[in-house]
């Protein structure tokens, strides 16, 4: 697609961006024995077809810091921040009955949920040592994760204990989310974090590694919690439940945070941002969005036209 994007920028004389999703550099890293040196031949590469466009659309600020920095020379003008918007919550579903899930559950039985694609880059063999370590203050804690992939049959003999779903169709992860307690991302690959804001708009706070992506989104302490290490999320969950009063709150402020990122502001900004309306900000207002406050968003304009 950048190459047809690149060929239509060259053949018509119009202005081309590109919308970056994936990082390469740290795919390269997570799923390669690449070295350092290999790796940066990548970098340069990137570096060179990036800056043939007016423009890149990024996810996160980290992404936006790196462009702009030392090793991809990016003009910051050129580089702008840009989010997915929060799915609205399902409306006919109902809290799933955690006895559905363990037949020994009770409403006050603690269970955390993850939901992503069972391969080793998210993250998920992370879990079996954060499960076991705040277990030894909450032995009760259980664990359900939905999803599917390569690591699955690993996954499941490494937590015989854990109830796996498979894949979950839309209205069953509303139950889920609006059931179940903590939401529990192990990844520091992923460059948004769009579960992570799905379980927020259902009232279910999260946990996560600080890194790019979920520190754009949580709100630390309010609408979940940012960690640096495996001990210190374990710490966190068993925090998270032996404050019960502190939690209602905290669905609350979730709820509050998912409901910034709506449709119309993120998409009146990406659209000007390619110079196709004005400036966001009047309608961002109208809607009762400050998206650059709230979102983290750049307070420039540059005047840019179309995405490739």
């Amino acid at each position: 697609m950048a190459i047809v994007a690149l060929l239509l920028k060259f053949m018509f004389n119009v202005p081309s961006y590109f919308f970056m999703h994936t990082d390469w550099i740290d795919f390269a890293k997570h799923t390669t024995d690449l070295d350092q040196h290999e790796r940066d031949r990548i970098r340069r590469m990137l570096r060179a077809l990036y800056k043939r466009f007016e423009g890149v659309f990024v996810l996160n600020s980290d992404h936006r810091d790196w462009l702009t920095g030392r090793e991809m020379q990016l003009e910051a003008e050129r580089v702008y921040l840009t989010a997915h918007h929060a799915q609205p919550r399902h409306p006919t579903a109902s809290p799933i009955d955690k006895s559905e899930l363990f037949s020994d559950a009770s409403a006050d039985t603690p269970i955390l949920f993850t939901a992503c694609r069972l391969s080793p880059e998210k993250g998920i063999f992370e879990l079996p040592r954060i499960l076991s370590q705040a277990r030894a203050s909450l032995p009760d804690l259980r664990l359900v994760i939905a999803g599917t992939g390569p690591a699955e049959a690993e996954l499941k003999a490494a937590l015989p204990e854990a109830r796996f779903l498979g894949r979950v169709d839309r209205q069953r992860m509303a139950e889920l989310y609006l059931g179940l307690d903590l939401f529990v991302s192990p990844s520091r690959f992923d460059t948004f974090g769009n579960v992570i804001l799905e379980a927020l708009a259902h009232g279910m706070p999260a946990v996560a590694y600080n890194c790019k992506g979920p520190k754009d989104i949580l709100a630390d302490g309010q609408s979940g919690y940012l960690v640096e290490s495996i001990e210190e999320m374990g710490d966190r969950i068993v925090s998270h439940f032996q404050h019960p009063e502190a939690r209602e709150a905290m669905r609350r402020s979730a709820m509050a945070r998912a409901a910034l990122y709506q449709a119309e502001p993120i998409m009146n900004r990406f659209l000007h941002d390619l110079g196709l309306c004005d400036a966001p900000r009047d309608r961002a207002e109208q809607t009762g969005v400050q998206m650059d406050a709230n979102l983290g968003f750049d307070d420039g304009f540059a005047p840019v036209r179309s995405v490739a």
